[in-house]
């Protein structure tokens, strides 16, 4: 018969094919290891790409321009002049809008008290006003609002006034302003109009009205009626 002649294979010795399939089967084998952690990196490596779109999406998307703006709580200031002083503009972006800024521009408006604004997603903003109450009329040189916590808020206007409000006069508010006296200022004028409400929870109002409270720095205070009666009450702790 025919010999075929070659070399004898040693026992263990493998192919060379077996030989190139081991580095690729090696390969494989770390590429499946690694493949999570590729993944991750590119997934990372777009987060910011896809954050900042996103961003933008929201900044000038039409579905959070501001379109209507509510005041709640105002009855003396006019809807107009709320909105004017916010410095709120249709179109703007809602989630742009600074709150503590809006607020600290309406509390310049005299009637303000206290201001909250809110925003109510996707194109709306609330303003919560609490409007300041006149308690009296301070008269020095000219005319002008005082709360009940003794700050004077607002010149009077012809609108503004309330034949029920209480006049006080004598005090020098122009002077005290200006000399830096606020503070005294404030306090003279919550104790007059301390005064005045004892005046009515003693009854007295059933008599005679108080109408109006003079102040001096060295008499102190006088209560005036409107029957014209005089009561000098001096300087000093007041019952």
């Amino acid at each position: 018969g025919t010999t075929v002649r070659g070399r004898s294979r040693k026992r263990g010795q493998k192919s060379p094919l077996a030989r190139l399939a081991r580095p690729a089967s090696f390969l494989l084998a770390w590429t499946v290891r690694l493949a999570p952690y590729a993944l991750v990196t590119v997934m990372t490596a777009s987060l910011p790409y896809f954050g900042y779109k996103a961003y933008m999406e929201m900044m000038t998307s039409p579905h959070l321009a501001l379109a209507e703006i509510e005041v709640r709580g105002a009855t003396r200031l006019r809807r107009d002049v709320v909105i004017a002083a916010s410095g709120l503009d249709a179109g703007d972006n809602v989630l742009t809008i600074d709150e503590g800024k809006v607020e600290e521009q309406l509390r310049w408006l005299p009637w303000v008290r206290t201001v909250d604004v809110e925003r109510d997603l996707p194109d709306r903003v609330i303003v919560h006003v609490e409007e300041r109450v006149p308690a009296a009329i301070l008269v020095d040189d000219g005319a002008f609002l005082v709360d009940a916590e003794g700050y004077v808020f607002k010149e009077m206007s012809e609108d503004d006034y309330d034949v029920d409000l209480l006049v006080i006069a004598g005090v020098e508010a122009a002077r005290m302003m200006k000399a830096g006296e606020a503070r005294r200022l404030r306090e003279i004028l919550t104790e007059i109009l301390a005064v005045a409400r004892d005046y009515r929870a003693l009854g007295l109002d059933r008599f005679s009205t108080l109408t109006e409270v003079h102040f001096d720095q060295l008499l102190g205070m006088s209560l005036v009626s409107s029957k014209r009666q005089r009561f000098a009450l001096g300087v000093g702790e007041y019952p």
